[in-house]
């Protein structure tokens, strides 16, 4: 895929294109992709890898699934302004089988991490204090 990009930035010479390059050099669109770049990139990685420290890999999954989600509302609530103000449309009802599935697992990862901690197979959570066989809970 890439490839093929890289085909058509090099062999395309349309008016078409040339404007569609064009039309990020303004500050407006320069500040929203930097924007984009530092919160989708560094600052998601970044918190990720932290997350990643005090909680499993599949909560974390799962919750990543509601950054498409904050970052709608966070455009909905800028001020019109700013550049980055998003009107909210019918569309983002999809946000709410998303959190419910969000909801669902969060829920049934508790459940059985509960069963877990009254079984001998558990192994503590950075922080908690480690519990020896046969101890009375």
């Amino acid at each position: 895929m890439s490839f093929a990009q890289c085909f058509y930035l090099f062999s395309d010479t349309s008016e078409e294109y040339a404007a569609r390059w064009r039309s990020i050099n303004n500050t407006d669109a320069l500040l929203t992709l930097l924007f984009a770049v530092l919160m989708n990139s560094v600052a998601k990685y970044a918190l990720q890898s932290f997350s990643n420290k005090w909680t499993n890999a599949t909560t974390l999954c799962v919750w990543s699934c509601l950054v498409p989600i904050f970052t709608g509302l966070i455009g909905a609530l800028s001020p019109e302004s700013s550049g980055f103000h998003e009107k909210l449309t019918v569309a983002y009802l999809g946000a709410v089988p998303v959190i419910a599935g969000v909801m669902l697992v969060t829920k049934a990862k508790e459940k059985d991490q509960e069963k877990l901690r009254k079984s001998d197979m558990y192994a503590p959570i950075i922080g908690e204090q480690p519990r020896h066989r046969g101890s009375v809970q």
